[in-house]
């Protein structure tokens, strides 16, 4: 989401720990003022991250996102575990939680990425997850071939599947 008139700032790297905070004053009445503040540890194998939003005034009043990190790469595999609460609705009555497990490794000169998650709705009867499967092998460091196969499930709603291979091109 772009927010209006925002202002940031970043800390320098201290040992491996960075902040932000970013004020948005924004324009539009209904949009509100938001805020938002992260602090970030990346040192050797490990990362781990945690922000926070929140937005104040406008229609939106009171809507708020939590999130946190951490992934560490063990040479062979790295394992990452993300997790979120967002408050949604006016004045953030309704919450919705989230996490997800995944683990990318290199295998035979490329990427094999597997992916499951869960998002919890409060206040409704449908929950969904999602389990995702992936393989990239680099043809160059700018050029990729993928597959990438993914099954969603939902309480009250259709399930899906889906799938995607081609090649991709950074410019």
């Amino acid at each position: 989401a772009r927010t209006s008139n925002t202002i940031g700032f970043k800390s320098a790297n201290f040992g491996g720990i960075t902040a932000q905070a970013a004020v948005s004053l924004s324009e539009a009445t209904q949009q509100g003022r938001g805020m938002g503040l992260n602090v970030e540890y990346a040192g050797g194998p490990l990362y781990a991250g945690v922000g926070y939003d929140r937005v104040s005034g406008g229609s939106v009043n009171g809507q708020s996102v939590m999130n946190f990190a951490v992934h560490y790469d063990l040479g062979f595999v790295k394992p990452m575990f993300y997790y979120a609460r967002s408050k949604t609705g006016l004045n953030g009555v309704n919450s919705n939680n989230m996490w997800m497990l995944s683990a990318s490794a290199p295998i035979a000169g490329g990427t094999l990425k597997a992916q499951f998650y869960k998002v919890n709705p409060r206040g409704a009867n449908n929950d969904r997850t999602k389990l995702g499967l992936g393989y990239n092998y680099p043809l160059s460091k700018r050029t990729n071939l993928y597959a990438d196969l993914g099954l969603a499930r939902a309480d009250n709603l259709k399930n899906n599947n889906a799938y995607a291979f081609g090649v991709r091109h950074v410019f």
